[in-house]
């Protein structure tokens, strides 16, 4: 099967053009790619706003503007990481995995996807992400056997966000080896979101 994995960022709001011209490039993939499935990932990280997670607000929205319709919604988690490993229970080694996520990010989303989707060890996605860097191809997309991860590039962001994205690159990566930094990382996650700790 032709998968696509989606990373979501927030809920979908018009007012967002950003936001909006990603969920419209998403649209012309899904059409031109012919997927299967297509897993929407992101949880309910706005309690205050309603009661509607991340990949519910993508789901209306793209069903509103295609006639796509199978749709899985992974929307438990609340970083990179869970949306990757929660992602996986839906897919098979034999499909062709397709991620698609904001390109500031493409770093973590290729080391995440390959660890979760392809279960490789840390040597050969290692190994797969210097041969990446060193192509010096820096907007083609991450590739290692049947998975590809493809960036958007979101317009405007700023020097903190791309600096804070940088960071978080290297807590989200980490944690993946580490049950204590794991723990602390959701932790801090959860209070940005306004989450319970429990």
């Amino acid at each position: 099967m032709k998968i696509a994995i989606i990373l979501l960022y927030g809920l979908y709001d018009p007012k967002n053009t950003n936001y909006q011209a990603y969920f419209d490039f998403l649209i012309t993939e899904i059409k031109k790619q012919k997927f299967d499935k297509v897993i929407l990932c992101g949880g309910y990280t706005f309690p205050h706003i309603e009661n509607i997670s991340e990949a519910e607000s993508a789901k209306r929205y793209l069903q509103s503007k295609s006639q796509y319709d199978d749709y899985i919604l992974e929307d438990k988690s609340i970083n990179t990481n869970q949306n990757l490993e929660f992602a996986s229970k839906h897919i098979s080694s034999k499909d062709d995995l397709f991620v698609y996520g904001d390109w500031i990010r493409i770093a973590k989303i290729s080391w995440i996807s390959a660890h979760f989707l392809l279960k490789e060890s840390l040597e050969n996605i290692f190994n797969a992400m210097m041969q990446f860097v060193y192509k010096k191809e820096p907007y083609k997309p991450f590739t290692m056997k049947n998975l590809t991860v493809i960036g958007y590039d979101f317009k405007g962001k700023s020097k903190e966000e791309m600096v804070g994205q940088t960071f978080a690159t290297l807590f989200d990566v980490i944690s993946l080896y580490n049950k204590d930094f794991e723990k602390q990382n959701i932790d801090q996650r959860k209070k940005d979101f306004g989450l319970n700790n429990s």
